[in-house]
């Protein structure tokens, strides 16, 4: 029986670092077409808020144009970029 919880228990910690592996590892595929997706997007909507004069942006969203360059917004962390989109 604890032959059978231990084989259960390695199970579990090979598929947790796999996952952690998948999900924090920057240099995969998938996270790479999504940071290169996400560069896009997040360009294409500072474009767009170039042409609105920044009094008409709700002040809630002002900060997030306040001093930030599309550069600097892309040299985030693919975690931040996605809470910044």
């Amino acid at each position: 029986m604890a032959t059978i919880s231990n084989k259960i228990w390695d199970l579990n910690k090979e598929l947790w670092e796999h996952r952690n592996d998948v999900l924090h590892k920057n240099d995969n595929a998938i996270r790479t077409l999504e940071n290169e997706r996400l560069d896009t997007d997040i360009a294409n909507i500072i474009e767009e808020i170039k042409l609105i004069p920044r009094q008409f942006l709700p002040a809630t969203d002002k900060r997030f144009f306040q001093k930030r360059t599309l550069i600097k917004i892309q040299k985030k962390k693919f975690p931040q970029k996605r809470k910044w989109y």
